[in-house]
């Protein structure tokens, strides 16, 4: 005899196994937040250091002083001598000067261009603002995922995480593959009836 089986219940609570995944995704999101916060803080150690740098650098003197060259006197019976200029400039009518055996003194560093320093401080600016909106943005995905609420959100935050390679992407598709799940996206809509 064949007994008809009554229809499936809608699921109206996120099973034990979504449940430990969704609390694993926002202890995650919270990892990932402090971890974009610990780059801020190289960032601005990283920009620190660079500005240290580039002021010791436009501080060094643009020339130095060459040595005087020095002459070979010619004496009678005796092969060439090398002796220093005198003092007061003239040189004896024998001495003639030798080459110089060094190359010519090099082009002196002159001072880090200004313009260059304000791209760098663009730079630093534009990627702090980024860094720090990821960390909030993770922050905020997490405490949603603990209160089951603004899946789109969580979505949005899991395809940014995507970007950051390594445990960021590894973050991102787990996020999406756990949110996409029927049973899940039903726990999130039972919660928004309630």
């Amino acid at each position: 005899m064949n007994v008809p089986q009554p229809p499936p219940m809608p699921v109206t609570q996120i099973n034990l196994q979504d449940e430990s995944h969704l609390n694993l995704l926002a202890v995650f999101h919270y990892v990932i937040g402090g971890l974009c916060l610990l780059g801020l803080g190289f960032l601005v150690l990283h920009f620190v250091m660079m500005t240290f740098f580039f002021g010791m650098a436009s501080t060094m003197p643009s020339s130095s002083a060459a040595p005087a060259p020095s002459v070979v006197v010619e004496a009678p019976g005796e092969v060439g001598t090398e002796v220093e200029p005198a003092a007061s400039g003239t040189e004896e009518l024998s001495a003639t000067p030798t080459p110089p055996t060094t190359s010519p003194t090099p082009a002196h560093f002159l001072g880090f261009p200004k313009e260059m320093m304000a791209i760098l401080v663009v730079f630093y600016v534009v990627m702090g603002v980024f860094i720090s909106a990821v960390a909030v943005a993770n922050f905020m995905s997490a405490g949603f995922i603990k209160k089951r609420k603004n899946r789109t959100f969580s979505l949005v935050v899991a395809g940014i995480n995507c970007l950051q390679m390594p445990f960021g992407t590894v973050l991102g598709v787990f996020t999406i593959i756990v949110l996409m799940r029927p049973s899940v996206q039903t726990g999130y809509g039972a919660k928004l009836a309630v």
